[in-house]
């Protein structure tokens, strides 16, 4: 696992917006010098979200050399001093999974939490028939590492896809499953 990509994945719902935007500022400089590259950043009204709902989320996902890499950030003395800024401001469940690099074409990213289907089963692998799709990283529920909040009781897939429209349609294809399927615009994207 140590040659494979790790992506800092965060589902966050945020109520006190305001004192989250200092947190926000002062985080760029600490990805960069860890080696964090934004995929995807995106508010409530960013993120498409199909399938199973709930209350609006934000959704960021970042791409690392590799888990290690990853909790040498989260561990850190500069984040834990950025972390202090968003103490208060919302809900955030934070969990980093290894998998492949995510290729310049990739101009969207789609999160799957699917509760009860291992990957590779069927209800998984529907979305890989989708046109576009590329599975970047899995873990089932007992996999993975969670950094903060819950772990999610449910298999969490990453996949990049070729235009925003063909994550969309994978997510339309669920329907309205006990999965849930978040879709974001990749960070920088035309």
């Amino acid at each position: 696992m140590d040659d494979q990509a790790g992506y800092l994945i965060v589902l966050a719902r945020i109520d006190d917006r305001a004192r989250f935007m200092r947190y926000v500022q002062a985080l760029p400089p600490v990805y960069a010098k860890f080696g964090g590259a934004y995929l995807a950043v995106g508010g409530p009204a960013q993120v498409h979200r199909y399938g199973a709902q709930g209350p609006a989320q934000s959704l960021v996902i970042s791409r690392w050399q590799s888990l290690q890499q990853i909790q040498g950030f989260w561990s850190s003395p500069e984040y834990q001093a950025v972390k202090a800024l968003r103490g208060g401001t919302g809900e955030f469940h934070v969990m980093a999974c290894a998998g492949e690099s995510c290729d310049a074409e990739m101009h969207a990213l789609g999160l799957l939490l699917e509760p009860g289907v291992a990957f590779g089963d069927p209800g998984a692998e529907s979305l890989l028939a989708a046109d576009g799709l590329r599975t970047l990283a899995s873990c089932e529920a007992d996999e993975g590492v969670v950094l903060e909040g819950n772990r999610p009781a449910a298999s969490v897939s990453l996949f990049g896809a070729s235009s925003l429209a063909a994550a969309q349609a994978a997510g339309a294809a669920l329907g309205d499953g006990p999965g849930s399927w978040w879709v974001s615009k990749r960070f920088g994207a035309a």
